[in-house]
């Protein structure tokens, strides 16, 4: 009996706390650096999601500045006369064969909204009446010019040549006397036959893939080619073209003949700039 009474006041005084408590051990430095990690994991991750959007806008949210009318900022331009301009125009749209369909026949009415208005001096609404167009078919113009392209809402992009939006400055009427070339122009000009020309097609890379349409001689070089080419499409002067052929870009000073090309093939123009 005094045994068992001795260990239960030995239990009793442990358990009332006659040992001091023991200090809590202060972690080292290495203890604190493994003790803080998984904290530090456990902290949320930021979000890439956001910062990948904050750069990519949402297609309903891309800029669409209203239509505004266009001036004619080509430095230099080919002839034009008022029938081959409005031959070129329908062979463009016709000719279209990226994008959708609706889209292209939008841009096509709206563009005529803005032809039948200039030719009223600015009246008549055409203006207003391109606008709604454009809004029907969920189209954006990123700069409010249709001659810097357009979207639809997909995203795709739908090029316009600057001649097709306005005209250009020097547009003949049926009956006027066309310009005459200065001396300089002359300068260098060879007259060929018809039968030494060929007539090349070249797809250019940019303005919603027009095909331009020339006859050149057979002996020219293909940098008098991509010269004509810039003139015909009425390439601004900082932009440089290079012709290409099966995929592969032709040396300048050579013929299309001496490069393997042939007759009737399609040539491709590859904007720079």
């Amino acid at each position: 009996m005094p045994s068992a009474l001795l260990t239960a006041g030995c239990c009793a005084s442990r358990a009332a706390g006659t040992y001091p408590a023991l200090p809590s051990p202060q972690p080292n430095s290495s203890q604190a650096a493994i003790n803080t990690t998984p904290s530090n994991t456990a902290l949320p991750r930021p979000s890439t999601t956001h910062t990948t959007t904050s750069h990519h806008r949402p297609l309903n949210e891309r800029f669409n500045v209203p239509l505004r009318t266009h001036a004619w900022t080509a430095r230099k331009s080919k002839p034009w006369t008022r029938t081959k301009l409005d031959r070129e125009r329908i062979a463009f749209f016709d000719t279209r064969v990226t994008g959708r369909p609706e889209i292209w026949g939008a841009i096509r009415a709206a563009v005529g909204e803005l032809h039948a208005e200039a030719k009223n001096g600015g009246e008549g609404g055409g203006t207003a009446t391109a606008q709604t167009i454009i809004d029907a078919a969920g189209a954006t113009l990123p700069t409010g010019d249709l001659a810097d392209g357009v979207y639809d809402a997909l995203g795709a992009y739908y090029g316009i040549p600057e001649w097709v939006v306005c005209d250009p400055v020097n547009v003949t009427e049926e009956g006027e006397a066309p310009e005459v070339e200065d001396e300089e122009d002359r300068k260098g000009k060879v007259v060929v036959t018809e039968r030494d020309t060929v007539k090349v097609t070249t797809r250019l890379s940019e303005r919603g893939g027009i095909d331009v349409r020339i006859r050149i001689g057979r002996g020219e070089t293909v940098k008098t080619l991509a010269r004509m080419v810039a003139e015909e499409s009425d390439l601004p002067p900082q932009k440089h073209l290079k012709i290409a052929y099966l995929g592969k870009i032709l040396r300048e000073n050579d013929t299309l003949a001496a490069q393997g090309w042939r007759e009737g093939h399609m040539l491709n123009g590859l904007v720079f700039g």
